[in-house]
């Protein structure tokens, strides 16, 4: 893989919860630490819709491609392109040619909630 295909900067984010004075928890996120934006080629994967009892949503699958790292899971999420991606699978195991890399599906979905 050639350098020149990594154009994407992604950032990797962890969940972290926190209590409210009123006893309410707070879900937030926070950059996994200091070398959690990286370069890394983004390739379109599925385009679909997603139904609830209340709404439709669309939804978009991509496939990120990354330098090998080992502190990359499903409990993460991608922030790309001003939008929040939901890590659903990491293949750590996924190479092309002599360079070990990992590769992450991730799902984007229009009308999700963030906290």
């Amino acid at each position: 893989m050639q350098n020149r295909e990594f154009r994407e900067r992604i950032t990797f984010e962890k969940p972290s919860q926190s209590q409210k004075p009123n006893g309410e928890v707070k879900k937030s996120w926070s950059k996994i630490d200091n070398s959690a934006t990286v370069w890394a080629k983004a390739t379109p994967g599925s385009v679909g819709e997603d139904y609830t009892a209340d709404n439709k949503a669309a939804s978009k699958n991509y496939k990120f491609t990354i330098r090998h790292r080992t502190d990359i899971d499903e409990s993460l999420r991608i922030d790309w392109d001003n939008r929040y991606w939901d890590i659903r699978s990491v293949d750590p195991y996924y190479s092309e040619g002599q360079n070990k890399l990992i590769r992450i599906e991730a799902d984007f979905m229009e009308n999700k909630q963030y906290d």
